[in-house]
């Protein structure tokens, strides 16, 4: 029995692993240089690969219902993680429930992967774009185009043919600036699925205030977020750190609600965030911290930039206020009211960054098409799994769990086929 796996990533790879124990011929198709090349690039190249507090709530779908999330996490939770990657060579640690190689370096867990695979009887062809699937009375005709590079330089391609008895479709998407020019989803087109449609998730959001962000722009505080629909209605918080850049607002708490932004994007929705810069600070400290140096020189910008960054205090009182006025001449009641401003301001969203710019995409095949253990209920002998697929997880190691778990219940799922 024949297995072509489309894509040496997370999902991909995991599938081969557990379909080769079972004796299956394996053959993997990556389309770039190497295998796992996203990988290489998560949690900043340590791989947050799982989190103990791995539950449905954490993840998202167009589906009216988390029965197939659910059942997956189930099956292949974060414990079976750990173990999985243990009987393949990596070591986990834990940090505050998120889980990383112990080297620390996601290249461990690329390098195990695909070692296992290899130990197996499997094999991953890199540089090999898959251009087409066709269904054949029995299996699969995979077409693909195979680049022969000579110091990292296209020197000639050449069309290759596989046959194949089962296919599992693990492309994943051009998130990151990642993928091929036939994308996962051109492939699940082929073969009739429906694509639900597709916005950048876990990224940045431009904003309206130009200017503001400009002046801002590197700034990163600990602040809280809370994003507002049309009718200055709460649509989610988020807490951690904030990072200010030229286009407007980026880090993990704003990746936690970005795909809730381009959704109401999407939908022609106005949508704003406002943020509540150091949310620990209580006005009881800033008071004493204030009548402390009331009798000094500072001038009331110094002050200020004793508690807020100083590109953030000057931004906000270019705009009406004298950044050289002595605190002396300040009252409290003024000088709070400044707090205020700088305290929990609001910005307009124009729209998120694009695909190139988000570490996932949400939407993706209709869950009503997949089976629990990934078989597409289409095409006979086809599975799909991991990015391709209409679910999308918040930052913290939830979109490679689903990845690994997706994969690896298509892969227990083929090598029963053996025992048949």
């Amino acid at each position: 029995m024949k297995l072509i796996v489309v894509g040496a990533g997370a999902s991909g790879m995991t599938a081969a692993i557990e379909a080769a124990k079972a004796g299956i011929s394996v053959t993997v198709l990556e389309g770039k240089e190497k295998a796992g090349k996203k990988l290489y690039a998560t949690g900043n190249g340590k791989c947050n690969f799982t989190n103990r507090n791995m539950e449905s709530s954490f993840y998202y779908t167009s589906a009216p219902d988390k029965g197939l999330i659910e059942n997956t996490l189930k099956t292949f939770g974060f414990e079976q993680a750990i173990h999985f990657f243990s009987e393949n060579g990596i070591l986990a640690k834990e940090r505050a429930g998120y889980y990383y190689p112990s080297s620390g370096q996601a290249s461990s867990v690329v390098r195990a992967l695909e070692r296992r695979v290899c130990e197996l009887g499997g094999e991953i062809v890199c540089d090999t774009e898959v251009t087409g699937i066709k269904t054949r009375k029995k299996g699969f005709e995979v077409t693909a185009i195979h680049s022969i590079k000579q110091d990292r330089k296209v020197q000639k391609t050449e069309q290759k043919s596989y046959d194949c008895d089962l296919i599992v479709l693990a492309a994943g998407t051009r998130a990151g600036g990642f993928g091929c020019e036939v994308t996962g989803f051109d492939l699940a087109k082929s073969l009739g699925h429906r694509i639900i449609p597709v916005t950048p998730a876990l990224t940045g959001l431009i904003c309206k205030e130009k200017k503001f962000f400009q002046k801002t722009a590197g700034i990163r505080i600990d602040a809280l977020l809370t994003l507002k629909g049309d009718s200055g209605e709460e649509l989610g918080t988020e807490r951690g750190e904030l990072q200010f850049a030229e286009y407007g607002i980026s880090g993990i708490a704003v990746f936690q609600f970005s795909r809730m932004a381009a959704d109401g994007m999407r939908k022609k929705r106005k949508m704003s965030v406002k943020i509540h810069f150091l949310p620990d600070l209580e006005k009881i400290k800033i008071k004493d911290f204030y009548e402390t140096n009331r009798s000094t020189g500072l001038s009331v910008s110094e002050l200020l930039s004793g508690i807020y960054p100083e590109k953030l205090v000057h931004a906000v009182l270019e705009s009406g206020h004298d950044p050289d006025r002595p605190v002396k001449k300040t009252t409290w009641e003024e000088f709070w009211k400044l707090c205020e401003r700088l305290t929990k301001p609001e910005f307009q969203i124009e729209g998120v960054r694009d695909m190139k710019n988000a570490q996932v995409l949400a939407g993706g095949v209709d869950l009503s098409e997949i089976r629990e253990d990934f078989s597409t209920r289409l095409t006979k002998g086809c599975y799909l799994t991991g990015e391709l697929l209409d679910v999308d997880g918040k930052c913290g190691g939830y979109n490679l769990q689903f990845a690994w778990a997706s994969g690896y219940l298509a892969g227990k799922s083929i090598a029963k086929l053996t025992q048949r």
